[in-house]
């Protein structure tokens, strides 16, 4: 970016009339703006990586939206939004399908089977198919 704006300089003194000059000015202002978009993107997406690392680690505990928020060093409030914004579900739903996967893997397992003993009747009216 700095060469872009060294050249920008040389470019702006070559201009013959002000609207080549404008022209030249919006173009750059407007490769600012994307690189700017880009960047902050990619921080949004490291929060979101962070908060779904502490999630698929923490599942099996009593894990509240504060915790994750303490771990990943911002507000409940902010990572509720941001995760519902940038993934399209809520940080509740997604950890709960964490839950839900983990639990379909226990069930497959036959010494989990056999500690249990048969499926209760009831998990498949959670959805959950063994």
């Amino acid at each position: 970016m700095e060469e872009r704006e060294h050249s920008l300089w040389e470019l702006i003194i070559k201009q013959e009339t002000i609207l080549d000059l404008r022209k030249l000015v919006e173009s750059y202002l407007i490769d600012v703006c994307r690189l700017i978009g880009e960047k902050r993107s990619g921080k949004s997406k490291n929060v979101i990586e962070r908060i779904r690392s502490v999630m698929d680690k923490r599942y099996s505990e009593n894990l509240l939206v504060d915790d994750i928020a303490k771990e990943v060093y911002l507000t409940s409030t902010y990572i509720c939004l941001l995760f519902k914004q940038e993934t399209g579900v809520t940080i509740n739903e997604y950890l709960t399908s964490v839950r839900i996967k983990q639990a379909k893997e226990l069930l497959k397992d036959p010494p989990a089977c056999e500690i249990c003993g048969p499926t209760p009747s009831w998990v498949p009216s959670l959805g959950v198919s063994v």
